[in-house]
C-alpha cells in the first residue's frame, strides 16, 4: 500500500466524521464511536433545486481548478508517477456537499475537488467539469464511488453529474488495484472498518501512524 499521508461502512454502527483545525487540543478516541443517524432530507431527485446543484458544481470547478494550479497538486503527481494506474477510486467520508450545512458543504468541496485532482493524475485528459450546465452525467475511465452514511439525496444527484456513484458498500469493493482518498476519518471507524485486512495501491488521508499512537494512548488499540 503507498500511503501519501502528509497531511466499510459498518452495517450496525454509522460513521462519525471529524473536523480537523490548524489549531487544536490533541483528541483522545473515545471507546465507542458516537452513532451518526443519516441526515433527514424531503427532497427526491426529482424535486431537488437544479440551480443549487449547478451553484455547488461551479465553486466545485472553482477549487478544482485552485488545486489542479497548486505547487502541492505537482508534488503529488510525481509522487504517484510511479503508481500503476487504479481501476477503481473511492473518497469515504466527504460529508455533504448540500448548501443546507454551510460548514460541511465547504470543506466536502475541497475534499471531492482532490479526490477529482487525484483521478486525473492517472487520467489527465478527462475533465468532468466540462457539462455543469447540462444534466449530463460525465462519464469517468474508471469506477468512481462515494461512501458516507450522511448523503442526501442532493448529494447523491451532484455527485452523479461528476461521475461518482453512490455506494453504502463501496470500501467493500477495495483491492489492490483500488486508491482511496479518506480524510478526517475518525480513528475508531479508519482502522477496524476501512483500512483492516485491505491492501490497496494508493490510500490518502489521516496519517496512520498518528491513529495508531492516539489509539494506543486510550487503550483501544488492544481491542
Amino acid at each position: 500500500m503507498a500511503n501519501t499521508s502528509n497531511s466499510s461502512n459498518s452495517t450496525q454502527d454509522p460513521w462519525t466524521i471529524v473536523s480537523r483545525h490548524k489549531k487544536h487540543t490533541k483528541q483522545q478516541p473515545t471507546r465507542k464511536a458516537k452513532a451518526q443517524k443519516p441526515r433527514p432530507s424531503s427532497s427526491s431527485p426529482s424535486s431537488l433545486d437544479e440551480a443549487d446543484i449547478i451553484t455547488i458544481l461551479d465553486r466545485l470547478r472553482r477549487n478544482t481548478t485552485t488545486w489542479l494550479t497548486s505547487p502541492q497538486h505537482t508534488r503529488l503527481s510525481a509522487i504517484l508517477s510511479c503508481t500503476a494506474p487504479p481501476s477503481r477510486a473511492i473518497i469515504a467520508g466527504l460529508g455533504n456537499l448540500d448548501p443546507s450545512a454551510p460548514r460541511d458543504h465547504h470543506r466536502a468541496l475541497w475534499q471531492l475537488a482532490l479526490f477529482l485532482g487525484l483521478v486525473r493524475i492517472f487520467h489527465p485528459d478527462w475533465d468532468p467539469l466540462t457539462n455543469l450546465s447540462t444534466q449530463l452525467t460525465s462519464q469517468p475511465p474508471i469506477s468512481l464511488t462515494a461512501q458516507d452514511p450522511v448523503f442526501t439525496p442532493f448529494d447523491v444527484e451532484t455527485l452523479s453529474r461528476v461521475g461518482i456513484t453512490v455506494d453504502a458498500n463501496a470500501i467493500e469493493h477495495a483491492n489492490a488495484n483500488t486508491v482511496l482518498f479518506a480524510p478526517f476519518v475518525d480513528a475508531v471507524v479508519l482502522m477496524p472498518q476501512i483500512l483492516k485486512g485491505r491492501d490497496m495501491s494508493v490510500y490518502i488521508g489521516t496519517d496512520v501512524h498518528e491513529v495508531m499512537e492516539r489509539m494506543e494512548m486510550s487503550g483501544y488499540a488492544a481491542q
